[in-house]
């Protein structure tokens, strides 16, 4: 039978050596099992693609594969799982009654998805209930769900790994699983940053607070244009063009406002050293191949922010200015600093690019260039803190729009979906570590 693959892992690259090398001895095709395409999937020398939607083939196109070769099929499932199935008897087999309504929670392989805080509410609820919990190898998932079993109220049976997911969907009247979208985003993710306890993304009109496990804590709306963010003890720092005569906006961990500030406005905002970096412009539509970044004083700005008047209105941070540069940083882009990041200790401004292949500056702290590296991160990426990282080398997540047109977008009939994907630096290169 024909080589298939429907996971982006080593396989694939060995089908595709293989391929290469031999290019009549088999069919090669892959079946994408998500809903979104990524960098992973694609392999030279794949005869076809298989895709759950017309986006996914829009999106293959774009990324330079013929038309011919790309199917719109959905996701294949298993035939078990069309099959009636008894259900009293089911519930008989597991000692559960037909009386009580079953709930299942599982997050797929890794257990993942805000599963503990669906059982601390379901846990209140007044009725009794019966959940069924696949934790996968979520092992510290699957001890907290047994010890929770042993005083609750409710019936909790509580499984790893299992082969039977089949027939706890068919008993079960509902099944709570990993998140999905972003239904309140408008526009494209402007930017992004995070802490050790949350990740934040800014859109258009708001700031999105999630959990590591990409469940959305809170979201706040705030004036547009709201553009990058960056995190720094306690603080986000919002980059904004806003006509209402401010353009930075610091808020506290949990999106409340404590203080807006004028200055020259532009986008981008990253904090090494006490030192606030902005992107400051010119950004013109026209391709330009220069952009001023200023500095201005944190120590100063925090201060300010038991100055902030009664009325709301922003203050000046003209005393808090401490130099302004202009780059020349390689290549021509639109507009101006699109988002920036740092690793602790150096600073990566990302931009349009005008003729593909979005540049990377990487910068001192001084506004030295380092080097250019061709990376699209555009709408949004921040480097981890010490405890979630966990290797080597800087780390950092991606955050790139996926799901819909964004631009003629419907929240209710065309939700926002954005996907985070993992990177690892390593001797000034960008590594893709999402599948680790």
């Amino acid at each position: 039978s024909p080589p298939v693959t429907s996971a982006p892992t080593g396989a694939a690259g060995a089908a595709s050596w293989r391929k290469k090398r031999h290019p009549d001895e088999f069919l090669y095709s892959t079946v994408i099992t998500d809903y979104s395409v990524h960098q992973m999937w694609i392999y030279p020398n794949v005869d076809c693609y298989f895709v759950a939607r017309e986006e996914m083939k829009t999106d293959l196109i774009a990324a330079g594969l013929p038309a011919e070769k790309i199917f719109v099929t959905g996701i294949p499932v298993i035939s078990k799982f069309h099959r009636e199935e008894d259900r009293e008897a089911l519930l008989e087999g597991l000692g559960l009654s037909s009386e009580r309504k079953t709930v299942l929670l599982m997050g797929g392989g890794l257990g993942i998805g805000g599963l503990d805080a669906a059982l601390r509410t379901l846990e209140q609820m007044a009725d009794p209930i019966q959940m069924l919990v696949v934790a996968g190898k979520n092992k510290e998932l699957k001890l907290r769900a047994e010890q929770l079993a042993q005083s609750s109220r409710h019936t909790i049976l509580v499984w790893g790994y299992s082969p039977r997911v089949r027939e706890f969907m068919a008993i079960s009247d509902f099944i709570i699983t990993k998140p999905g979208a972003l239904d309140a985003i408008k526009g494209h993710v402007q930017g992004a940053c995070c802490s050790a306890e949350a990740i934040y993304l800014s859109h258009i009109d708001g700031i999105f607070k999630l959990d590591w496990e990409g469940n959305v804590l809170k979201h706040v709306t705030l004036p547009r244009h709201t553009g990058d963010i960056c995190y720094y003890k306690g603080r986000i720092y919002d980059s904004l063009s806003n006509p209402q005569g401010f353009n930075l906006m610091v808020l506290d961990d949990d999106l409340n406002i404590v203080g807006k500030y004028k200055f020259p406005g532009g986008d981008g905002a990253t904090i090494l050293n006490d030192v606030l970096y902005i992107g400051t412009g010119p950004c013109p539509s026209q391709p330009h191949r220069y952009s001023s970044i200023s500095t201005f004083d944190l120590n100063r700005i925090k201060k300010a922010e038991t100055e902030q008047p009664k009325d709301g209105a922003a203050i000046s941070l003209g005393n808090t200015f401490l130099k302004k540069m202009t780059l020349d940083y390689g290549s021509e882009t639109f507009y101006g600093v699109q988002d920036f990041a740092n690793d602790g200790k150096y600073i990566y401004a990302m931009f349009y690019a005008a003729n593909g292949g979005d540049p990377c500056v990487i910068l001192t702290p001084d506004l030295k260039v380092v080097k250019t590296v061709p990376f699209d991160a555009s709408t949004g990426f921040d480097f981890l803190p010490p405890s979630r990282n966990h290797g080597k080398n800087p780390r950092f997540f991606r955050v790139r729009h996926y799901g819909g047109d964004w631009r003629k977008q419907n929240p209710k009939t065309q939700p926002a979906q954005v996907r985070i994907d993992f990177f690892e630096v390593v001797d000034g290169k960008f590594i893709n570590i999402t599948a680790e």
